[in-house]
């Protein structure tokens, strides 16, 4: 008994109670032994199955984890971390380690902010390169319910990639924020705007915050359900759509934009917008435009220089081409008076505002009326340039007409003479800031060709009045000559005359220009005014002449020629004269010149001629006859006579039914 109280003291006083109890008693002991061995084996099977799950857990986690005691001393690590440190689990346990991985000659700056022996508070995180590998390295200790420090937990998060793809990003938000063109991603179902960049901030002056809070309508007011079903289309496609737009600013301006736009696919389908502001491109464009209207204004200008036959057809033809082919409201042309006023006539007018013009009561003296545009443009010859009509002061006497006509800018370009001023071209706009310095060189060269054409119109009218006079004086010199041969020979009165009318309707027949036909007239008016020299007994004698006599009478063209040779007349009156008996066949005289070395004028007055003579009577036989004379030249046509010549003079007689006059 003393040796069963030895082994168990509790049954030893069980059985002191009495032994009625006693075995009873001994039964209950070996089974509340049995019971408390198997909860504690369940409890150590539990703990070892939870152990095991944990470090399974562990082990499937991509991140290298591992515990160490407050020496650094790894005390359990997963999968991860022991094929990063390249050496078995048992050479693990108990080691530093940083003397295993990642090496270093002292901890992670993590693990000491997370050590038992840091008293301040420090950041357990931080980034760590090994190798061409980034990791994030955080650490955290592990306490008991009492504070006591157990172990520290330290996680090894590879974010090589992450840190990779962030890079890449902030690359790719600087080429965004610094992009020349703004961008914007929008939502495809509500199109509200989900990203933009810096360039849109600033372009529309609304901060990024601002932005992300609106939808694409607020800022372009012509993105409609149709332009986005487009982008859709395209997109199915695998193409883009480029259209033009207009972006509107916090300020409530609006500036044109170029727009690029297609789906892309992120998460989810987006709508990648690249806005252009094209502004300047648009001015540039207009600008062109506008110099292109004004290089073809300039181009129609000369060709109506070219068309006009006077003065107020050229100024009317200029004014209409400048509003018709420059796109101008208003053109028109005002001429310099001499009157006591000094006033400005207007002398024409394109374009609408005629009563404007003839309301203006402009002059070019030193009154009000004299300090608008035009008037300082003529005294001083420098063109003016009114950008805004409603705020320049040089136009304040007209402004409330220059509204009421809606004309919002004005050019005034003065048109001179060897340095004088006689007049002005004033041409309006509709559009403020309207006169480019381009577009004011090429209006000053239409305004010089302007004043050149003026100028040259008057100029050649005072020539044709001076050509007129001269052509009369020369015309009435040669009826003077002729009337002279006349009164010398009688008998040949009105032969001249008639001549001249003949060879006139040849000339014509063989469509000659008036200006060489009427030349041809004058030479045939004249044609023997050689015979002047030649004795009056000689050209009246009834019978035969002898052979001298006929000599004689052969030296009138000569004659002739000497007498006319010293005037100088518009056409070869002088040639045809000395030719006018030559012939073809190189028979005729006083040259003996052949076909090819006659001209066409003294052939044509050697025909007509011939005809004339012979159907006309002379003191030495009677008048042959039409018939006889056309006889003669058809008999000899090509050889003594100009085959064209006979067959146009034959043509006259028999088939227009041609006379000779009386």
């Amino acid at each position: 008994m003393d040796e069963a109280l030895k082994k168990s003291p509790r049954k030893a006083r069980t059985v002191q109670h009495g032994s009625a109890k006693s075995e009873a008693c001994v039964c209950h002991d070996e089974a509340d032994h049995q019971i408390a061995s198997g909860e504690l084996c369940n409890i150590y099977k539990k703990i070892e199955r939870a152990h095991q799950e944990w470090m399974a857990a562990l082990d499937e986690v991509e991140d290298l984890i591992f515990l160490y005691d407050k020496n650094f001393c790894i005390i359990r690590c997963n999968r991860a971390y022991q094929q990063y440190a390249g050496i078995p689990f048992k050479q693990i346990i108990g080691r530093i380690y940083y003397d295993i991985f990642p090496k270093a000659e002292a901890p992670l700056h993590s693990s000491l902010a997370a050590s038992p022996k840091r008293t301040k508070k420090h950041d357990s995180e931080e980034e760590v390169q090994v190798a061409d590998k980034i990791f994030r390295s955080r650490a955290s200790p592990v306490k008991d319910e009492r504070g006591t420090y157990l172990y520290t937990v330290h996680i090894l998060e590879e974010i090589t990639e992450r840190k990779k793809n962030e890079a890449d990003l902030k690359l790719f938000r600087t080429l965004l924020d610094n992009s020349s063109d703004a961008i914007e991603i929008i939502d495809p179902a509500t199109l509200n705007l989900v990203d933009v960049n810096e360039t849109e901030c600033r372009d529309l002056g609304y901060s990024r915050k601002e932005l992300l809070s609106m939808n694409i309508r607020d800022i372009d007011r012509n993105f409609s359900t149709d332009i986005q079903k487009k982008v859709e289309e395209q997109t199915r496609r695998h193409a883009q759509i480029r259209f033009e737009s207009m972006h509107w600013r916090k300020d409530g301006s609006a500036f044109p934009v170029e727009i690029s736009a297609k789906v892309i696919e992120l998460d989810k389908p987006y709508i990648l917008a690249i806005s252009r502001d094209i502004s300047e491109r648009k001015k540039t464009e207009t600008e062109l435009l506008r110099l292109n209207r004004v290089l073809k204004t300039l181009s129609e200008c000369n060709r109506a220089m070219l068309r006009a036959g006077s003065e107020l057809e050229l100024m009317q033809g200029m004014c209409d081409v400048i509003v018709a082919s420059g796109g101008y409201s208003l053109a028109w042309i005002g001429l310099t008076q001499q009157d006591a006023d000094k006033t400005i006539e207007p002398a024409a007018i394109a374009g609408t505002g005629k009563q404007y013009v003839e309301a203006l009561n402009l002059s070019w003296d030193d009154r009000p009326q004299g300090q608008g545009p035009a008037g300082i443009a003529i005294r001083t010859g420098i063109t003016q340039i009114v950008q805004n009509t409603q705020q320049d002061p040089r136009i304040r006497l007209w402004q409330k007409a220059a509204a009421q006509y809606g004309y919002a800018a004005v050019i005034v370009l003065p048109l001179k003479e060897n340095g004088r001023v006689f007049g002005i071209l004033a041409i309006y706009s509709s559009e403020t800031e309207a006169f480019s310095d381009d577009e004011i060189s090429l209006l000053e060269e239409v305004s010089y060709d302007l004043a050149f054409g003026i100028v040259a119109l008057r100029t050649r009218c005072l020539h044709e009045q001076i050509s007129q006079r001269l052509y009369r004086s020369l015309e009435g010199t040669i009826t003077a000559m002729a009337s002279m041969v006349e009164m010398r020979d009688p008998y040949t009165a009105g032969h001249q005359h008639r001549v001249a009318e003949l060879a006139q309707a040849i000339a014509r027949e063989l469509k000659l220009p008036e200006e060489d036909i009427h030349g041809i007239y004058l030479a045939s008016v004249i044609h023997d005014l050689g015979k002047i020299s030649i004795p009056a007994e000689i050209l009246s004698k009834p019978g035969k002449l002898n052979k001298l006599e006929y000599e004689i009478i052969q030296i009138h063209p000569q004659a002739g020629y000497d007498i006319l040779k010293q005037i100088e007349f518009p056409w070869p009156v002088a040639q045809m004269v000395h030719q006018h008996h030559e012939r073809p066949d190189g028979s005729g005289y006083p040259q003996g010149l052949k076909d090819g070395e006659i001209l066409t004028g003294a052939q044509i007055i050697a025909v007509a001629d011939t005809v004339e003579a012979m159907s006309s009577h002379r003191p030495y036989r009677p008048g042959l006859g039409i018939n006889a004379a056309l006889g003669e030249i058809e008999q000899h046509r090509g050889t003594r006579y100009s085959a064209e010549a006979v067959d146009a003079c034959l043509k006259l007689f028999r088939e227009q039914g041609y006379q000779l006059p009386d």
